[in-house]
This record gives C-alpha cells, structure tokens and sequence, in this order.
C-alpha cells in the first residue's frame, strides 16, 4: 500500500477531507481541515481521487473522539470526529461559499439556529432482514441501520442521536418482529419509529401485501406504543393500540386513536421550535395579511401563523398529510388545507388567483427544492417569501430566480436540524 502526504483545506457535502495533489482535488475520508494526513488511494477518476486516511501527522484542534462506537461503518453520521462549534463553521461556510457562487449577495446573516447535539432525533427509520441460512441456530431478525456505502445492515442496540425514549427500544426491535405472524414478519423490510407529544409509534413496513392481523400482546417493551402495518399498496393499519396495555400502565385519561401513523415531522423538536419562533420574527403578520403556505405537511408551521394573520391557506402535495391537517383545525378557523401537485407548472398556473391575493409565502419543499413555484411565484410578486430549505443545492437555485425577478434576499441562516452529519438546513427571507 503506496501512502501519500496532503493537507487538508475543506470538508465536502458528505464530510470527507479535501485537498489537492498534482492539480487534481482528492477526497480523504476521515480527515479535517487543518490537518497533515497520510492517506492511501481507493480510486482514481480523471478530476479527483478518493482514499482513506491512514495516518495523522498533524491533528485539527477540533478532532474529538467519536461518541458512537458505529461510526465510520454506520451511515448515518460523517462528523462524529469534529467538534460541534467546527460542524456548525463548516455548515455555515459550505452556504457562504455557494450563495456567493451564484453571486446572490445576503442583506443579513442570522445567527445558526442550534440546540443540544445528542439525543436529538425523534424519528428514525431502521432496515430489516431475516436471518440467513448461517445463522439457523439464531432465527431473530436483524434489524439496523445500512451500512455506509453498502447493502448490509448493521445492528445497533443503542443511538447517541436519537431520544432516549426510542433508543431505549432498539434492543428490543428484532423479538418485536419475530412477534408476528408468519406472513407479517416475512414480509417486513423496514422500521419507523416516531416520538411526538410523549407518544411513540412504530410503524412496520412491508414490501408486498401482508395480512392486517391484530398483535395480541407485543414483547412488554412495546405495550406503551402504537405499533401500525403498512404494507406495499395499502394503507396503514393499526394492529396493537396501546390501550391494551395492562391495566396499571394505561393512562388516566382517556385519548382518541389515531386514524393513522404520524407523517412527516421535522425530526429535531428544539430547533422545529425555534425555526418557528424566528419565522414569527421574520414575517411579522398581522390580520391584514393573507399567507400561503407550500408544502405544507400537516400544517406544521401553518397554525401558528394562523394565529397572526388574517387568513392561512396550506397546500400539500401528500394527500395523507392534507387530510391529518384538516383533522386538527377547528370549525370557522382562518385556516384551510388543500391538495396540489406543487411541481407540476399547469397544476400551479390553477393557483394564480389565490396567489395574487397573498402578502406573504412560506414554503419548506423537500430535497428537491421549488423550481416550479418559484417561477409561479415571480408573477404576482408577494411582497414576502421565507424559504425553508432542506437541501442548500437547491435552495441556491430557486433563490437564483427570485433574485433574477427583483426580489432581495433580506436575511439568511443555518437551522442545524441534524448535528453530526453533514445535512444543513436553510432559512431565507426574501422581499420585493
């Protein structure tokens, strides 16, 4: 094995070293800015090199010990070995670096929205897999997280990111699912659990159909959960409510069931709640104000600006997600849901009505970002739009056409929704 010498200038999106070796970028995992690494070469393409570090000359100041005993072979977390300070630079700066690419110049850069950087987490989904013809004398099933850049599941009886009201329960997922029937348990491929409001659901999902029937009595780990069928083509099904649970451990009061597992939430409460709280100050709506609210989900942050505006109008493309919003408002409530296909122009040119009418958007898309409603958008020109963005790429680019149609980007921030790793969320206020 050839080691070669490199220092290291940068992290890239998926927080490996970056430095340059005979005019080509190399790409070392397991290194940090800062530092004087040997490393070896894994593969050659005609820009750039990947490798492995092998040995550290010189260490970063901001090189810690990992907390998980998983890392580096577990593909959730990249940055476990850098301090949280250097993770929330490094965010910031990779932004910094991008917006200026595209020569969108920030009025304002807010502070990074952070909150505690363990334990954080209140959803997770884990893969799932019977044992193999090796392992007959041990018939559990394996259940984990995907290795990195792999197929293979790693199981893991403990989290360090997630709450500890779901990591509690990770031991005890592979009885769970050897707790099913024949069918169910052939058929599961993948786990979803969920923390909200001091309830946990597990969601068991299967990749054909699979018979709904009922858990009698899971494994006792799970008596205080609801635990939900969802097999490929078909909805959701609840097949152990936790009001069975023995009696001593029910709860005093009495609560409705849900009609279904809970959707999409943001998995990091704190900084869901702080993203809130700056997203008050940003828009300052009063009730004179119409906003409309894309992508809304099942109305995350739509009800709290219903408290401030006249009238909040949530579109969504999930159906499922539209149906549980419209669950939770109240009777003659300024707020209403609807169901739109947000990334379909034609869909979008039915909107152009109520979107005149509105003083104010707000929108968090998913990975792929806005495109279409961006350039649905610039028409009747709201006089405010905050973006909530889950993935700067393609916030970059719809910032690009806001900017290019006369809009500024008035403030600008980091909300670190996921610490160690090299995820980065985005808020940015934008004004005409």
């Amino acid at each position: 094995m050839i080691l070669k010498s490199i220092e290291i200038t940068d992290l890239t999106h998926d927080g490996r070293g970056v430095g340059h070796q005979q005019g080509k970028a190399c790409f070392v995992e397991g290194a940090l800015p800062g530092e004087s690494v040997s490393w070896s070469m894994s593969k050659s393409h005609r820009q750039y090199d990947e490798g492995v570090v092998e040995e550290i000359a010189s260490a970063s100041p901001d090189r810690v010990d990992p907390e998980c005993q998983h890392f580096g072979i577990c593909g959730g977390c990249q940055i476990q070995h850098l301090s949280y300070s250097a993770q929330v630079s490094a965010k910031q700066n990779r932004l910094k670096q991008a917006l200026q690419h595209k020569d969108i110049v920030a009025e304002n850069w807010l502070d990074p929205i952070t909150a505690k950087s363990w334990n954080y987490r209140r959803r997770a989904r884990l893969a799932v897999a019977a044992p193999s013809k090796r392992q007959a004398s041990n018939p559990e099933m394996t259940v984990g997280f995907m290795q990195r850049a792999s197929n293979q599941i790693l199981p893991v009886e403990s989290c360090p990111i997630l709450v500890e009201e779901l990591n509690q329960l990770l031991p005890h997922l592979p009885s769970l699912v050897s707790s099913l029937s024949n069918q169910q348990r052939e058929s599961v491929t993948e786990i979803e659990l969920s923390y909200h409001n001091s309830h946990i659901s597990i969601c068991l999902i299967a990749d054909r159909k699979a018979p709904a029937t009922a858990l009698p009595r899971p494994p006792p780990e799970f008596l205080a959960c609801d635990i939900w069928l969802k097999a490929k083509g078909a909805d959701a099904v609840l097949i152990y409510p936790n009001n069975k649970q023995p009696k001593e451990l029910q709860p005093k009061a009495p609560s409705l069931k849900p009609s279904a597992p809970p959707g999409f939430m943001q998995a990091n409460a704190e900084i869901n709640a702080a993203m809130i709280e700056k997203i008050d100050q940003l828009l300052q709506l009063n009730d004179e104000d119409k906003l409309l609210d894309f992508f809304c989900g099942s109305g995350n942050l739509s009800f709290p600006q219903a408290q401030r505006a006249k009238e909040v109008i949530g579109f969504e493309v999930d159906q499922a997600a539209v149906l549980q919003a419209r669950s939770a408002q109240q009777p003659e409530s300024n707020i209403s849901f609807r169901s739109a296909d947000l990334f379909d122009a034609d869909a979008l040119k039915q909107l152009r009505s109520v979107v005149r009418k509105a003083t104010a958007v707000l929108l968090d898309p998913p990975r792929a970002g806005a495109e279409a409603l961006m350039h649905e958008l610039v028409k009747p020109k709201p006089k405010q739009i905050l973006y909530v963005s889950c993935h700067p790429a393609t916030f970059v680019r719809d910032a690009q056409i806001l900017v290019s149609k006369g809009y500024r980007l008035e403030s600008v921030g980091l909300l670190d929704m996921f610490p160690q790793t090299m995820h980065a969320e985005v808020m940015g206020h934008f004004r005409i």
